[in-house]
């Protein structure tokens, strides 16, 4: 079996950013974000505060549920009998127990039959009792409007403790104590200044992948290896996947391109139904431009080795939505890929006479990228097929 190299998240300073220059809205950028996000942690931590009761009511119907799947009759101590849903459960539980030794008393097939409605539908009971409480929950979660949008740039960023103080002021909030403790908290980090920022690199390795599987909502999963990369509050997600489709909803001419795709790589593609090609999906949080910049770009190799050739994936800036984007490879890219080459993503900036200028670039994480790929390719191409032959039976609806 290959060994694959596990490497701890990892925070320093970013050798790749260092010596670029500080994109020209970098610094007001992060200043703003740290303002700003003074109020939306705030109301972050009320909506938090209002949703515990949910969350707990729903810890404690996930465990019964459970304990229901594996007759778990223990619970039945821990029941409260005021509470109508426990009540049902405990009294289900006790007839359970005469059911269950009534059939290994009669082995009568007519019992286990019983047992088994009665079973499901108290399942149902306590299903439907998790779904009004995750309605209640959402409906509670509308009522704070862009929130759960606002919350994406705070979350986890690293703050400018001058700014986040600034926006303070005399409110008391677990960031703004955060920000006034001379001690470290390991909730909320801080900079002095925001060029500070500019050199701070967090990555995690690309991850190992698994075999496809089925999720419990009838999804394919598994058979993907994604890395992150952060530089400042800045954040690339890749992830190089197989793209599953079904085949009626591709036209002749894109199903032809696929297959030549993956032809030339000796993937196999024996299903009827369905296919799939080898993709790469990039996603960076950057909804403004930080250097007047009019594209991204993510290719092979640096700041100075741009060309046509190293181009993986091109989209444009400004838009008001973080860049994001898809894109299938061919030979050329995934052998570059297994074989380690570093990844950048570069923002472009147009000229007047039409040039394209990177203004800056993020070179992405390169650990464990070489042996994931090359494994997860070595599976599209030996096992992918007999695993969609078995998950997804042809002819089945």
């Amino acid at each position: 079996m290959r060994y694959l190299l596990v490497v701890a998240f990892a925070l320093w300073p970013a050798l790749p950013a260092a010596g670029q220059q500080l994109p020209t809205s970098f610094a007001e950028s992060e200043l703003t974000r740290s303002r700003q996000c003074v109020n939306v942690l705030g109301r972050f931590e009320a909506l938090d505060v209002q949703l515990a009761p949910f969350l707990e009511k729903s810890q404690r119907l996930i465990s019964i549920a459970e304990a229901i799947a594996l007759e778990e009759s223990s619970i039945v101590a821990d029941l409260n009998d005021a509470e109508p849903i426990e009540a049902e459960v405990k009294a289900w539980f006790s007839v359970d127990a005469v059911l269950a030794e009534r059939f290994v008393a009669t082995q009568d097939s007519a019992v286990l039959t019983e047992r088994t409605a009665m079973r499901d539908s108290i399942r149902v009971v306590v299903s439907s009792a998790l779904d009004e409480v995750r309605t209640e929950a959402d409906e509670v979660i509308a009522t704070t409007g862009t929130l759960t949008t606002e919350i994406i740039s705070c979350d986890g960023a690293v703050f400018v403790r001058s700014a986040t103080l600034e926006a303070c002021g005399t409110t008391e909030s677990s960031v703004c104590q955060a920000a006034r403790d001379t001690v470290a908290n390991p909730q909320f980090r801080f900079v002095d200044s925001p060029d500070i920022l500019w050199d701070i690199q967090q990555f995690r390795p690309w991850t190992s992948p698994a075999p496809i599987g089925v999720t419990p909502e009838g999804q394919l999963d598994g058979a993907r290896t994604a890395s992150f990369t952060r530089t400042g509050n800045i954040s690339v997600n890749v992830a190089f996947y197989p793209l599953f489709q079904a085949r009626e909803q591709l036209t002749p001419e894109m199903l032809g391109s696929i297959e030549l795709v993956n032809d030339s790589l000796g993937f196999v593609m024996s299903h009827p139904e369905v296919v799939f090609f080898p993709t790469l999906a990039i996603q960076a949080s950057l909804p403004t431009p930080l250097a007047n910049e009019s594209s991204y770009l993510l290719h092979f190799g640096g700041l100075d080795e741009i060309d046509a050739g190293a181009t993986i994936w091109t989209g444009p800036a400004g838009t008001g939505q973080p860049p994001a984007g898809d894109v299938v490879l061919g030979p050329t890219a995934i052998s570059r890929l297994a074989s380690g080459e570093p990844v950048s993503f570069s923002a472009i900036r147009e000229s007047a006479e039409g040039d394209g200028e990177a203004v800056f670039s993020i070179e992405l994480s390169s650990v464990n990228q070489g042996p994931t790929v090359e494994a997860l390719v070595e599976y599209m191409t030996e096992q992918l097929s007999n695993d969609l032959q078995r998950l997804i039976p042809p002819g089945n609806p």
